[in-house]
């Protein structure tokens, strides 16, 4: 019996000290469970807003497409002095996406 009052002094701290290990990992591994959730919300944050600019290549586009269709329409129209909404619109859009700040370049 005095043997195992020995072992048991002698193994006790060993124990205890492999509980607290087994708890600081448990803790790790919680904080890097929350770390890749954090970061998993910032990737989908910076996804969304990068779905959501305006390239300068897709601005080409609609100034080339309005302008041509501003172009032809007065071609085929007479001389008349009314605003075209159109132009207006698009005037307005791009003024609103420079404001945002959602142009690569």
């Amino acid at each position: 019996e005095i043997e195992n009052i020995e072992v048991k002094e002698m193994v006790n701290p060993v124990v205890t000290s492999v509980h607290g290990i087994h708890n600081d990992i448990r803790q790790l591994k919680d904080s890097v469970e929350k770390l890749k959730q954090e970061q998993n919300n910032v990737v989908k944050i910076v996804n969304d807003k990068n779905s959501k600019m305006v390239t300068a290549e897709e601005i080409r586009k609609i100034v080339n497409k309005e302008v041509s269709g501003l172009a032809s329409a007065n071609t085929s129209r007479s001389n008349q002095q009314t605003p075209d909404s159109r132009a207006i619109n698009l005037h307005n859009k791009i003024k609103s996406h420079i404001k945002l700040g959602q142009f690569n370049d």
